[in-house]
């Protein structure tokens, strides 16, 4: 997108501002696009896609790295006994 700077007239007259989106959201719209080429006008479901982009999704970066979940130990219950 660009948008002109009317206030101050110099050397730089227009700002070009990116949004990048995260890559999640490019991978859809890539599988979007593919989809729809092979469809050939007909209806792509934007819940089939989803299910395409999630089996072909690879991480990349840190992210991907494997995660160590903690063994979670089971939980002591009070005993209602009173002490005498």
């Amino acid at each position: 997108m660009y948008y002109k700077l009317t206030t101050q007239p110099s050397i730089f007259k227009y700002i070009i501002i990116y949004i990048m989106a995260n890559a999640w959201r490019e991978h859809v719209k890539k599988t979007m696009t593919e989809m729809k080429a092979k469809a050939k006008g007909a209806t792509v479901m934007l819940k089939d896609v989803l299910k395409h982009a999630g089996k072909t999704y690879k991480k990349s970066g840190k992210s991907a790295a494997k995660k160590t979940h903690k063994k979670k130990t089971a939980k002591r219950r009070r005993s209602n006994k009173r002490k005498q």
